[in-house]
């Protein structure tokens, strides 16, 4: 029958030992030994209750320990849910054969029910019935029940079978040791209730801080930065991007903990292509190492990109416009952990409660920059204050400056002048070439010589032309001595009949043949052979620098420029490459000159840059040429007066202004932005 629990303001251990018998008549060391054994599960289930495992570890432990110390023949935890009891734990319920008759489990469940209702743990004596027939144990074993209250409410229970034929006195000890060792389990389970509530507590903060700085802006760019972030260390996760939808194409737009990224880097790209392949099926994928749920067309894309960032977890969440989940997703968050510590099911409850609101906020964001003309709008909005109160008169100050900057800039007009760069050097010079191959064996002149028209200035060897020319005497003394035989067979062999003496003429046809072509090579290479002494093609001065070191002994082929002579004495020009773009100004200046306003040119050289120097313009080359430093350019030669430069330098570098026609102000000041802008964008409308 049921017995109600007594109180047990002692929290006195039962006198059983794990043998489950009582100490009367039992050695005293044993019996002490048994208690110490006693308090030692007892201190293992305490610290057991401070311990942050899970309610079902702690049960199983729990339920072990109880049934050690009791010595009993076995344990349940039941737990009640809407009414229901479940079994959430046992050892050895089948030996007691509860579960093998449905009428005696029912009984069981009623009696279970009722202790539930009183509240209070209870003791019930073997194969007993309570006031109802259809409660009671039906076990041969004692049932030892304790209740866990959650607030007002018993929420589970804690029955052990102990085997029968204990006196009273062992059963109420049996009772208070169970009901202390349910304070323990009540501890339990209030302090996991209590980390429960602040875990959530946690999660709404972060929550409400998530929505806060998600919320701030409505620049897509820093929207999607806040959303990374702040979604990274409320998900604790190890990293989080955010990407946007464009067509059927997602980009990745911001990852946490990063300002900047490299979007076509191999990783990204196999992101984005997974990416869209999510959004494009239109529910979240989660990944934790097995693909046996994953959709098959996305299963190729997912290894690829688990392959390059060994991610362990791995979450796309497709974002879709608030109230509107029938329309195409406007980007995706994507949440990755790099570990196992992470739980998958946890970073997916947590980040559904963080979608939405990223949603939200990224939508409102795209929405406020698709506006039209929304930059300069924002623009107008945020300069209306110049105009209000004391900062008006400064507003118009500063306006009627700005305009007439502008007036001034467009009607006052000024001489434009191009730059262009050059050298100065001589009108009549002329580099020497070579007509024929071979090693330069000897220079005769150095650098800053006077050379005369027709002086050596080197000599070249060309041992194949030499071995040529006395091979070629050879066959010529060859072929005279043939002629000479033939010709004296004839003169002492009068009778010769007349068919040998045609063949003999035919032979020195042939002969005079060869010795006429033999004549011919001989003059030819021998005016190569002649050439092979380079002589000065005008008279003047070696301007060609260390021109011994560089040539002697050095291979040359045909037309190669072996140095360079000028007339000093004669006539200077200046060279300028004009950059091509400002071709244009001067043509236009050149199609009104005259002999009487010619096109003038200012330059000063690098060697004097503090003295002016004027010229005019003589030619403009019709062919434009690369080069590797300016680009394309075109030639312009201008003559100056020798006489205003007291020491003239071959190759003077100079820096020249070509005076043309009168341009606004503005123009001239501003010429090269406005050509860019010209080229770049206006040339096509």
């Amino acid at each position: 029958m049921v017995q109600p629990n007594p109180s047990n303001p002692t929290g006195e251990i039962p006198t059983t030992g794990t043998a489950g018998r009582n100490s009367g008549g039992l050695d005293p060391s044993l019996v002490q030994e048994t208690k110490t054994e006693i308090r030692g599960i007892v201190e293992e289930i305490a610290q057991l209750s401070q311990s942050d495992v899970t309610t079902d570890v702690f049960f199983d432990r729990f339920l072990s320990h109880v049934v050690t110390a009791l010595a009993a023949q076995g344990g349940a935890v039941w737990t009640i849910h809407d009414s229901q009891l479940d079994l959430a734990q046992q050892i050895n319920v089948a030996t007691t054969g509860l579960l093998d008759d449905e009428l005696a489990l029912q009984r069981h469940d009623r009696l279970l029910k009722r202790v539930v209702a009183a509240g209070r743990s209870t003791l019930v004596a073997p194969n007993s019935s309570g006031s109802d027939e259809e409660e009671g144990n039906p076990t041969d074993s004692l049932l030892i029940i304790g209740v866990l209250e959650s607030g007002h409410n018993v929420n589970t229970v804690v029955e052990i079978f102990q085997r029968g034929g204990s006196g009273p006195t062992s059963q109420r000890g049996y009772l208070r040791f169970l009901a202390q060792m349910c304070d323990y389990a009540n501890d339990f389970l209030k302090t996991k209730q209590i980390r429960k509530y602040v875990d959530r507590e946690e999660l709404w903060r972060e929550l409400e801080q998530f929505i806060e700085q998600s919320h701030r802006s409505l620049d897509p760019r820093i929207t999607s930065y806040s959303i990374a972030n702040e979604a990274c260390r409320a998900l604790k996760a190890d990293r989080v991007a955010v990407a946007w939808r464009r067509g059927r194409i997602c980009r990745i737009a911001a990852i946490s903990g990063v300002d900047s990224f490299d979007a076509r880097s191999e990783e990204l790209k196999q992101l984005s292509e997974l990416t869209s392949r999510v959004v494009a099926i239109r529910r979240p994928l989660w990944y934790t190492g097995s693909d046996d749920e994953i959709p098959p067309q996305i299963q190729e894309y997912l290894h690829r990109y688990v392959d390059h960032s060994e991610a362990k977890v791995l979450g796309i969440v497709p974002l879709h416009r608030p109230d509107d989940d029938d329309q195409a997703a406007i980007g995706a968050l994507i949440v990755e952990s790099f570990s196992e510590d992470n739980n998958a099911v946890q970073l997916s409850q947590r980040s559904g409660a963080l979608t939405a609101h990223a949603a939200s906020a990224l939508s409102n964001a795209l929405e406020h920059q698709s506006l039209f003309l929304m930059p300069l709008w924002k623009a107008i909005g945020n300069s209306t204050w110049i105009a209000r109160g004391r900062q008006l008169p400064k507003t118009l100050t500063l306006l009627l400056l700005v305009v007439g900057t502008i007036a001034s800039l467009c009607l006052i007009t000024t001489d434009l002048e191009i730059e262009a760069t050059g050298i100065l050097q001589p009108v009549h010079r002329r580099d020497v070439f070579t007509k024929v191959s071979g090693v330069v064996e000897q220079v005769a002149v150095r650098n800053g010589d006077q050379v005369h028209r027709d002086q050596l200035l080197a000599q070249i060897a060309n041992t194949s032309l030499t071995v040529r020319i006395r091979d070629i005497n050879g066959q010529i003394e060859t072929i005279d001595q043939q002629l000479k035989a033939k010709e004296d067979l004839i003169l002492r062999n009068q009778r010769l009949d007349p068919d040998a003496q045609e063949k003999i003429g035919g032979e020195i046809r042939d002969l005079r043949i060869q010795q006429l072509s033999l004549h011919d090579q001989l003059a030819l290479h021998l005016e190569q052979h002649d050439d092979l002494n380079v002589v000065s093609p005008i008279d003047g001065e070696v301007v060609s620098w260390q021109v011994r070191r560089a040539l002697r002994t050095r291979p040359v082929n045909t037309g190669e420029v072996l140095m360079t002579i000028v007339d000093p004495d004669g006539p200077w020009e200046l060279e300028l490459r004009l950059p091509e773009r400002r071709l244009r100004h001067l043509s236009e200046r050149i199609s009104r000159a005259s002999d009487d306003d010619p096109v003038t040119v200012t330059f000063v050289l690098a060697s004097d840059p503090q003295t002016k120097y004027h010229g005019t313009v003589r030619e403009v080359h019709r062919l434009a040429e690369q080069d590797p430093n300016e680009g394309t350019i075109v030639r312009v030669t201008v003559d100056f007066d020798r006489q205003q430069i007291a020491q003239l330098q071959y190759g003077t570098t100079a820096t020249a202004r070509v005076e043309c026609d009168r341009h606004s102000l503005g123009f001239v000041l501003f010429q090269d932005l406005i050509e860019t802008v010209h080229a770049q964008w206006l040339l096509w409308f």
